[in-house]
């Protein structure tokens, strides 16, 4: 397919998830703590740690993720994570290792939150974040949801061309008025106002940093090795969907928001799970939108980012969002204990 063709077609395809979002959206009930959960490119070596070390309940559900993962990794997760020699900014993007870790942090800070008594209304998932959402809504148990990451990590790695994602801090405008400066790329998703991802070959992702640099805008590459939410992944699509043959799929018991379906998922979604599951990791994620409609709904909500990095919540801040609540529980800066503890203070408010 040629360049100019793989922009026209993400413009179609991002025109057509904008009509999907637009549809009338259900909300959970105001006064309503929504547990958020992040994807590929917010992980990093040592995430989670005070809490490894320090919180039983965070090691107990991190241990026992590890004992499911290391039987296929020949290694303890813990030990990948935890390793000494590994500092938080050195890159962590192999495949089978951050796609397990990911969904145990998510898992693991749900435990903690749920043990302290703080119990999720909704769910959000932001791609591989759904997943978590998934389990902690009653679809999937959490041990099923981890090894449909390990699958879907086994594909990537053995059989999905190379390639990785880069945030563009720019108007999403930007993506069509200069369509030459973004070809071979197609976009992924919509963060914030001003910041949206793209994704394609490696090539074609330098090729567009320079141009971006010669324009005087600031962009970043994910520590991510494949283009997800593109259509360079499609060779995958239907091992992807295989991965879910085996398992057992229930209607979620509390609203379980995807921002790739730009509203709350129904238990309709789900009676084909394989087709879900690989339309969360193809589809544009938009979170931009989503989050819009789900603030504007319901301003008493709590969104609670459970994710590693405290990216969702801050996206949500840059929406300037008016009298939203929001908070990350840890961050990559290494104050796990006292950020999730000013956490579980501000939740115990009514």
């Amino acid at each position: 397919m040629q360049n100019n063709t793989l922009h026209t077609v993400a413009a179609v395809d991002r025109g057509h998830a904008e009509k999907v979002a637009a549809a009338p959206l259900k909300i959970a009930g105001t006064n309503c703590k929504i547990f958020m959960y992040g994807g590929q490119g917010t992980q990093y070596f040592q995430m989670g740690r005070q809490l490894y070390e320090e919180n039983p309940v965070f090691r107990r559900q991190l241990d026992a993720c590890s004992a499911i993962v290391e039987p296929e990794l020949g290694q303890s997760l813990a030990q990948i994570l935890y390793d000494d020699r590994r500092q938080s900014h050195e890159p962590f993007n192999a495949i089978l290792h951050t796609h397990p870790a990911l969904f145990s942090i998510g898992y693991s800070l749900t435990a903690v939150m749920r043990a302290a008594g703080i119990e999720p209304g909704a769910v959000l998932g932001y791609s591989l974040g759904e997943y978590i959402g998934l389990t902690v809504a009653g679809c999937l148990s959490w041990e099923d949801g981890l090894r449909l990451v390990m699958r879907q990590a086994q594909i990537f790695a053995n059989d999905c061309p190379l390639g990785g994602m880069m945030s563009v801090l720019a108007p999403l405008a930007h993506f069509d008025q200069y369509p030459h400066v973004y070809q071979g790329v197609e976009l992924a998703g919509v963060n914030f106002a001003k910041n949206f991802c793209v994704a394609g070959p490696r090539v074609a992702l330098a090729r567009v940093k320079t141009h971006l640099t010669e324009m005087g805008i600031l962009s970043q590459d994910l520590p991510v090795q494949y283009p997800f939410h593109s259509s360079y992944i499609e060779s995958t699509r239907e091992q992807i969907m295989a991965t879910a043959d085996d398992v057992a799929v229930r209607p979620p018991r509390m609203p379980c928001y995807s921002p790739a379906y730009g509203r709350m998922i129904e238990a309709s979604d789900l009676v084909k799970p394989g087709e879900y599951i690989w339309n969360i990791v193809r589809q544009k994620v938009d979170f931009h939108a989503l989050m819009r409609t789900l603030a504007s709904a319901a301003s008493a909500n709590f969104f609670v980012d459970l994710s590693a990095t405290g990216s969702l919540a801050n996206f949500i801040k840059y929406m300037s969002l008016d009298a939203k609540r929001y908070r990350h529980a840890i961050n990559q800066f290494g104050k796990d204990v006292a950020s999730l503890s000013t956490l579980l203070q501000e939740l115990a408010v009514p």
